[in-house]
């Protein structure tokens, strides 16, 4: 099971590994935790990817999902989000609330390195269990100043 943000972040490095355009991919998982369906959602170029906000949030319906992540690379090896990465993760996380399907996270990958988009901008779901983040980081992202982290 993918319990936790840092087991979450370990396994999307795995998948993104050598991947040297943008890709889109969302994961559902189920109650406890475990992947219940892996989308490719989209391929993109090396600066951007489209997002499809509707068929995702049909697919997270379909499979029945109790969570949704959504993870994208930075074949730049930057882990800054753009204006547009923080523009689709707020669409996502409307979008599936709607269906009652919380997003848990939102990851950016780059290279070996893995960045909560959600946590950085304070949108974490109530549905999040208590235990996803380790203990003080969300206290800890809370109190940062968000323009030194890059937003």
């Amino acid at each position: 099971p993918l319990s936790t943000a840092a087991e979450t972040g370990r396994y999307l490095v795995r998948l993104f590994a050598g991947f040297d355009t943008e890709h889109l991919y969302m994961l559902l998982l189920n109650e406890q935790f475990r992947v219940i369906d892996l989308m490719p959602v989209s391929e993109g170029n090396v600066a951007s990817v489209d997002m499809k906000a509707r068929d995702m949030a049909a697919r997270a319906s379909r499979c029945n999902a109790a969570f949704a992540v959504l993870a994208h690379n930075h074949p730049s090896g930057s882990t800054t989000p753009s204006d547009a990465d923080l523009l689709s993760t707020e669409v996502m996380c409307q979008a599936l609330a709607v269906l009652e399907v919380p997003m848990l996270e939102h990851f950016l990958i780059a290279g070996h390195s893995w960045r909560p988009l959600l946590l950085a901008m304070d949108r974490i779901s109530e549905t999040c269990p208590a235990d996803y983040y380790p203990p003080g980081l969300l206290q800890h992202m809370r109190g940062c100043d968000k323009h030194r982290m890059g937003f």
